[in-house]
């Protein structure tokens, strides 16, 4: 989790809430410029960041298609949590609160980041083992060699062995 909060798609959900609700509509239209970005970064779909904010700002429903476009962009990239009803969820929030679709897109967000995390962290942890297991077994080969030509005795390459393999 330590990873997302350093990763600029992520956001805490009480201080998404309080930033929506606080700043009386500002923070949500710097959080759509954000989040078209975010969602750019991780589609095909290429939407101009400033393009759609200024809409959303100046042209009267706007942001319910925003909400829409966005709520379709994000069941492409996150097809591990298909959601069918996702997008018309959001459609009728952004209509009627939307402060709740932005809640809800972000939770989506943080959802998506938080597994990415997961599978990095895993990824890392197996290279790690990898790495541990290659050179063990280099030590290994240089401790045989040893023995080989009677710098040790059988014992103490047994001890360092089990040392290596963790027995």
């Amino acid at each position: 989790m330590e990873n997302n909060q350093t990763n600029y798609g992520y956001v805490d959900m009480l201080t998404h809430v309080l930033l929506l609700v606080l700043t009386f509509g500002i923070y949500h239209l710097y959080w759509i410029y954000k989040t078209t970005k975010f969602l750019n970064e991780r589609s095909n779909n290429q939407r101009n960041e400033m393009a759609e904010l200024l809409l959303s700002l100046f042209i009267p429903f706007y942001i319910v298609y925003w909400y829409y476009r966005t709520a379709e962009i994000m069941d492409e990239v996150d097809m591990a949590h298909p959601n069918k009803d996702f997008k018309t969820l959001i459609i009728v929030f952004s209509i009627i609160i939307a402060v709740v679709a932005a809640v809800m897109v972000q939770d989506r967000i943080n959802k998506m980041l938080d597994e990415l995390d997961a599978v990095n962290t895993t990824t890392v942890t197996e290279k790690t083992n990898n790495n541990y297991e290659s050179q063990a077994i280099d030590e290994l080969k240089k401790y045989k060699e040893l023995l080989d030509i009677g710098a040790i005795t059988q014992e103490e390459f047994d001890m360092k062995k089990r040392q290596l393999i963790g027995l």
